[in-house]
């Protein structure tokens, strides 16, 4: 069997994200987009301004995108001209590129934003119902699976191309972000630790002189709907289930239903209390491999496709401020401090992350679906670590968020 050549042209810059192919005679500008971590509010806006449901039909809509059936990302190129949104889905795609875009430099033709959905419980038809095989939490066997409940840590990449490229190629988005639909489940955490684009090697701030990062810096943003988190696309990241209080997720997925609903509002309700997450990478010069539109044959089954498409809009109030929380070194006495141990990935990749975590300053912003900055003043506070060294997923495709 002869093996098939695929050739991709991209070009990095000295930061490691994709960068416009020079072209003669051109005066190349500067790039202005925002790559630190924040949050802010969002407003869904519904073509009909009377839609009380439309909350609804995009919780429907993260469903179908969802299903075990359908691929795992969707593209919505950034050229205008060439891709009109046919869903509310696609709308609020473009909307979230183009407002962290504004006003810097890019090639439309390469550029887009990648979307997806995370469901937690997932449906029965969901994704990861489907797909994902049960693993444990490392060193403790009786543990659940945490991607069951929340998302496992990852970095967002072109999944296919390193999987084409041996397991050790890693092209990163340029921004990554999650929009909240609902205010359920664990916090989004996302740490600057990076990965070698070519080598796989961890760059770990303190431990790496290729870091551009001094200090081990996270930020961890709790659910709202309607709360936007954008963070740097090469950026380790999660929604660790344990940082929640014990049973504190059971109870926020625990519903009543009233005496004659009919299935359709039952339907409802079950979907409004669940993690329901959207989430769109931004991709500046680069289309991932073999990531296409959402399938025409499904467009029908989503809001927005038969009437006025729906959008997301930025509201004027601009970045949420972060509660700030210094971790002092580890010879500082803190009885706040948590000792965390948690996979990367596959829990068969024998790959973990140790992190101390400021357990009570975290719990504060819980009930104001706060976000945190975490400042750690010892790099030992976070450590990667490696077991009988295995890539994450080899022979395996996976999305998480």
């Amino acid at each position: 069997m002869e093996s098939e050549e695929i050739e991709l042209t991209f070009r990095l810059d000295a930061f490691g994200r994709t960068a416009d192919i020079p072209r003669p005679d051109e005066e190349q500008p500067v790039a202005t987009m925002d790559y630190s971590s924040k949050t802010c509010m969002v407003n869904f806006v519904a073509p009909n301004t009377n839609d009380c449901h439309f909350l609804d039909e995009l919780l429907l809509d993260c469903e179908v995108a969802d299903n075990g059936l359908m691929p795992r990302t969707f593209w919505v190129p950034s050229a205008t001209e060439d891709f009109s949104p046919r869903c509310t889905l696609e709308s609020m795609a473009r909307d979230v590129f183009t407002h962290h875009t504004s006003g810097c430099a890019y090639d439309p033709g390469t550029s887009g934003a990648e979307w997806w959905v995370q469901i937690r419980p997932s449906p029965e038809a969901g994704r990861y119902s489907m797909h994902d095989k049960p693993h444990k939490r490392i060193g403790d066997g009786e543990q659940k699976d945490m991607s069951e409940t929340g998302i496992s840590f990852h970095w967002d990449k072109d999944e296919d191309l390193r999987l084409l490229c041996g397991g050790t190629t890693y092209i990163h988005p340029h921004l990554s972000t999650v929009t909240y639909l609902t205010s359920i489940g664990a916090p989004t955490l996302a740490v600057n630790c990076r990965v070698n684009n070519f080598t796989g090697e961890w760059i770990v701030p303190g431990n790496n002189v290729s870091s551009e990062h001094v200090q081990m810096e996270g930020f961890l943003s709790w659910p709202k709907a309607g709360k936007h988190l954008s963070f740097d696309g090469r950026f380790l990241h999660a929604a660790p289930p344990d940082l929640m209080e014990d049973g504190a997720f059971e109870k926020q997925i625990n519903y009543v239903t009233k005496e004659g609903l009919d299935a359709l509002e039952v339907n409802r309700v079950r979907r409004r209390h669940r993690r329901v997450t959207f989430l769109v990478n931004i991709w500046l010069n680069y289309r991932p491999f073999d990531v296409q539109p959402f399938p025409e044959s499904m467009i029908n089954k989503m809001s927005g496709s038969v009437v006025e498409v729906g959008s997301l809009s930025f509201k004027k109030e601009g970045v949420i401020d972060a509660a700030i929380l210094e971790v002092p070194a580890e010879n500082v006495k803190d009885t706040d401090r948590k000792r965390f141990v948690w996979p990367l990935g596959d829990c068969g990749s024998g790959e973990t992350i140790r992190m101390s975590i400021p357990a009570e300053g975290v719990q504060r912003q819980y009930n104001k679906a706060g976000s945190v900055q975490i400042n750690w003043h010892d790099n030992d506070h976070v450590c990667l670590h490696k077991e009988g060294y295995q890539r994450e997923d080899e022979g395996k495709r996976q999305r998480t968020n």
